[in-house]
């Protein structure tokens, strides 16, 4: 497994390079299917997930004593699931319903233009998620790419001009990188231990893919107005701070500062090596 305290910059320059590919390639493949489709292509992925749940032969929690969860423990895990559960849900539905809004409004060169945007955002997104998520903690990772989704799925509503869409769709990219990297991979292997690490990332993405299925069940959202479905989107994702801020930090104060110490030194040695070449 890898260290806490790099667990955010691996996964993020990890994501930097690949979830750029994976964003395309799900973009294409979700807007090809139709209503059966891709209940089954939700189905099949979560199915595959869920195997390494139930037949990886691997040991609870160390943590957890006795087979047992403390009140605590069973509280950080329910408190840091609720909500990737409904960002999932609320990205399969109401976003989704968005997005496709926004295609059949603009021309087929621009839209292919705000995707572009917004899979640079999320190549980005992903690299700063998980930076904060090393230097300040989890949950001020998880609190901005929540924020930061919120405030794209508002401007959607509430704007329309090219412009306008363009930012939304840069934003939402950075939110979607940052909490696809913290809830795939970091959140999950903070919580996981080396007996269980692989059913418990396999948690991560089982939500995400079953949320895909639920989604498939909702298509007629497309005749609700946009300004509506946005800003109900928008109140929801903002919701979702509420669980974050009372959950606990998984990453140790000592870490993270040990950390910014550590970033501030070769910040000064830097600069000492600069004074000494400019002498």
């Amino acid at each position: 497994m890898t260290k806490p305290e790099e667990r955010g910059r691996v996964a993020g320059f990890a994501g930097l390079f690949t979830l750029p590919f994976y964003f395309l390639t799900a973009e294409v493949l979700l807007a090809n299917l139709d209503f059966s489709s891709t209940a089954l292509f939700g189905v099949l992925i979560s199915l595959g997930v869920l195997t390494v749940l139930l037949v990886v032969p691997e040991k609870p929690l160390s943590r957890l004593k006795n087979n047992a969860a403390t009140s605590y423990e069973r509280k950080t895990v329910v408190l840091y699931s609720i909500p990737w559960i409904l960002f999932s849900l609320v990205n399969a539905t109401l976003a989704f319903t968005v997005s496709q809004s926004v295609a059949e409004q603009v021309p087929p060169p621009f839209y292919m233009t705000l995707l572009g945007f917004q899979v640079a955002g999320v190549a980005f997104g992903a690299l700063a998620g998980g930076l904060i998520a090393d230097i300040f903690g989890r949950r001020p990772s998880l609190m901005l790419g929540l924020t930061l989704y919120g405030i794209s799925s508002a401007l959607l509503g509430l704007t329309q001009n090219r412009v306008a869409f363009l930012f939304s769709y840069a934003t939402n990219g950075l939110s979607w990188g940052i909490l696809f990297i913290l809830y795939v991979f970091v959140v999950w292997g903070d919580l996981a231990t080396e007996e269980n690490v692989g059913k418990t990332y396999s948690i991560g993405l089982a939500i995400y893919y079953s949320a895909l299925c639920v989604g498939s069940l909702f298509p007629s959202l497309s005749h609700i107005p946009l300004i509506a479905v946005a800003l109900a989107n928008c109140l929801l994702i903002f919701l979702l701070n509420v669980p974050v801020i009372a959950a606990p930090e998984l990453l140790h104060s000592d870490t993270s500062e040990k950390i910014r110490l550590g970033l501030h030194i070769n910040k000064v040695k830097k600069i000492e090596k600069k004074s000494k070449n400019q002498g």
